[in-house]
Protein backbone atom coordinates (compact mmCIF):
# COMPACT_ATOMS: atom_id res chain seq x y z
CA UNK A 1 0.00 0.00 0.00
CA UNK A 2 1.17 3.62 0.14
CA UNK A 3 3.38 5.03 2.95
CA UNK A 4 1.76 6.40 6.14
CA UNK A 5 -1.89 5.06 4.74
CA UNK A 6 -3.27 1.90 7.43
CA UNK A 7 -4.58 -0.71 5.34
CA UNK A 8 -8.29 -2.07 7.05
CA UNK A 9 -8.55 -4.78 4.51
CA UNK A 10 -9.19 -8.36 5.28
CA UNK A 11 -5.78 -9.51 8.03
CA UNK A 12 -3.64 -12.20 5.84
CA UNK A 13 -1.21 -13.78 8.33
CA UNK A 14 2.25 -14.62 7.23
CA UNK A 15 3.49 -15.98 10.75
CA UNK A 16 3.46 -19.29 11.95
CA UNK A 17 0.94 -19.12 15.53
CA UNK A 18 3.32 -19.01 18.49
CA UNK A 19 4.69 -22.33 19.67
CA UNK A 20 1.76 -24.33 21.86
CA UNK A 21 -1.12 -23.47 19.50
CA UNK A 22 -0.81 -26.91 17.93
CA UNK A 23 -0.63 -28.95 21.01
CA UNK A 24 -3.67 -26.70 22.50
CA UNK A 25 -5.75 -27.03 19.53
CA UNK A 26 -5.50 -30.81 19.61
CA UNK A 27 -6.29 -31.59 23.64
CA UNK A 28 -8.88 -28.75 23.01
CA UNK A 29 -10.66 -30.86 19.73
CA UNK A 30 -10.58 -34.40 22.25
CA UNK A 31 -12.43 -32.55 25.01
CA UNK A 32 -16.60 -33.20 24.59
CA UNK A 33 -17.40 -29.74 25.36
CA UNK A 34 -15.81 -28.42 22.51
CA UNK A 35 -18.16 -29.88 20.09
CA UNK A 36 -21.38 -28.62 21.87
CA UNK A 37 -23.19 -25.11 22.09
CA UNK A 38 -23.01 -23.11 24.57
CA UNK A 39 -25.20 -20.58 26.38
CA UNK A 40 -26.22 -17.96 24.02
CA UNK A 41 -24.94 -14.93 26.41
CA UNK A 42 -21.66 -16.64 26.19
CA UNK A 43 -19.45 -18.61 28.32
CA UNK A 44 -20.07 -17.15 31.85
CA UNK A 45 -16.35 -16.96 32.99
CA UNK A 46 -15.97 -14.52 29.96
CA UNK A 47 -19.06 -12.49 30.53
CA UNK A 48 -18.07 -11.79 34.29
CA UNK A 49 -14.59 -10.53 33.37
CA UNK A 50 -15.73 -8.19 30.73
CA UNK A 51 -18.27 -7.03 33.52
CA UNK A 52 -15.60 -6.63 35.83
CA UNK A 53 -13.13 -4.85 33.45
CA UNK A 54 -15.96 -2.06 32.65
CA UNK A 55 -16.62 -2.11 36.16
CA UNK A 56 -12.79 -1.71 36.87
CA UNK A 57 -11.48 0.37 33.62
CA UNK A 58 -14.59 2.12 32.74
CA UNK A 59 -16.73 2.67 35.59
CA UNK A 60 -19.41 1.54 34.31
CA UNK A 61 -21.87 -0.67 36.26
CA UNK A 62 -24.59 -3.40 35.89
CA UNK A 63 -24.27 -3.20 32.31
CA UNK A 64 -25.93 -5.89 30.21
CA UNK A 65 -22.96 -8.21 28.62
CA UNK A 66 -22.93 -10.83 26.10
CA UNK A 67 -20.55 -12.43 23.90
CA UNK A 68 -21.48 -13.78 20.88
CA UNK A 69 -19.83 -15.75 17.61
CA UNK A 70 -21.00 -13.06 15.03
CA UNK A 71 -23.47 -10.53 14.49
CA UNK A 72 -26.05 -13.02 13.43
CA UNK A 73 -25.82 -14.60 16.76
CA UNK A 74 -26.44 -11.43 18.39
CA UNK A 75 -29.01 -10.05 16.63
CA UNK A 76 -30.95 -13.61 17.15
CA UNK A 77 -30.47 -13.12 20.96
CA UNK A 78 -32.01 -9.78 21.77
CA UNK A 79 -34.98 -10.14 19.03
CA UNK A 80 -35.85 -13.58 20.10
Amino acid sequence: GKEGVASLAQGIVHWQPPPGVAEALAKAASEPDTHSYGADEGIAPLVEALREKLRAENRIDGAGVMVTAGANQAYSNVVV
